[in-house]
């Protein structure tokens, strides 16, 4: 069976990059890897603040044979479906 992960790819990236700088810059003598600790803290706080980070919603183990269907609601603008990812309406 799969191993189901918690951390997105970019998480467990930054995780990896924030432990390698805090072990040789911080209580090591690497200038260049407190910079990538500070760098990579930033960009942690920086996700968390505009709410970037994922939301698991639901975990559940599947039996054999089960499947799972994902429906999203189509984006609207003032009622009408957007068929772009425009955020601003085009001037006609």
């Amino acid at each position: 069976m799969a191993k189901f992960r918690d951390r997105s790819r970019t998480d467990r990236a930054l995780h990896l990059l924030q432990a390698r700088g805090l072990r040789k810059g911080f209580y090591g003598d690497s200038k260049r890897w407190l910079y990538v600790l500070v760098v990579v803290i930033g960009l942690r706080q920086l996700r968390k603040f505009i709410g970037s980070e994922p939301d698991i919603v639901y975990r559940g183990e599947l039996r054999e044979g089960e499947t799972v269907r994902i429906f999203h609601k189509p984006e609207t603008y003032q009622g009408r479906t957007v068929r772009s990812r425009r955020r601003t309406p085009v001037p006609r």
